[in-house]
């Protein structure tokens, strides 16, 4: 695994165990001395993902995690809506069966994540469950925006949880979501899949109850 890659999901780790938090200060030290590689590709990697919006890099100060206000979030669930929408509808006809299997073996093994509390895996099957159709997109521009903005979703999983219910609970509802898409690709649905993305998985409402619940 290439070191911004590395960064990433470690950063993206401490998140979701509340260790950082957004605006929280990322030394390279702290990085060298849990990832065991040396500064210099820590720094590059930092430098990389300041570059694309991940963090932001503050002269003789370092680098810290971005914060969003909720109107960044809204744009952000819309922008990423639209992109992985348009993905899914090039996309559906080239499904192959291998790769529904996987989608469907990707959403059992979180459903197995949640109820072994092992929830830094669940968000790493997540990513790699949305990867089983993005990576099959040849269309160039959605190809590289969509590697720009995985990395600016930094984390943020929990924007999909209703906050009433327990931890448990809230990922066991964002995967039956995850098998409600599975069955649209199964079915050949490409407008029904774009629609799906773009108005009930990347729905700004998630934000709105996000901040109501802060």
């Amino acid at each position: 695994m290439d070191p911004k890659n590395m960064v990433y999901k470690f950063i993206v780790k401490k998140l979701a165990s509340g260790e950082l938090e957004e605006g929280a200060r990322v030394k390279e030290q702290y990085l060298v001395n849990n990832l065991g590689i040396s500064r210099t590709p820590v720094r590059e990697a930092l430098v990389e993902l300041a570059s694309e919006g991940v963090l932001i890099r503050e002269p003789r100060k370092g680098f810290r995690i971005k914060s969003y206000t909720k109107e960044d979030l809204v744009d952000l669930f819309d922008y990423i809506g639209l992109l992985t929408g348009k993905c899914g509808q090039l996309v559906c006809s080239s499904m192959r069966k291998i790769d529904l299997a996987k989608m469907r073996f990707l959403t059992d093994s979180m459903t197995s994540a949640v109820e072994n509390c092992l929830y830094n895996e669940y968000n790493d099957l997540f990513v790699d469950f949305h990867e089983v159709y993005l990576l099959k997109c040849d269309n160039e521009f959605l190809e590289k925006e969509l590697a720009r903005i995985r990395f600016l979703y930094l984390g943020r999983i929990s924007l999909f949880f209703d906050e009433s219910k327990d931890l448990a609970e809230s990922y066991h509802e964002v995967n039956v979501v995850n098998q409600e898409l599975v069955n649209l690709f199964e079915k050949r649905e490409a407008d029904e899949i774009r629609f799906f993305l773009e108005n009930d998985y990347w729905t700004d409402k998630k934000v709105d109850r996000y901040f109501k619940s802060e």
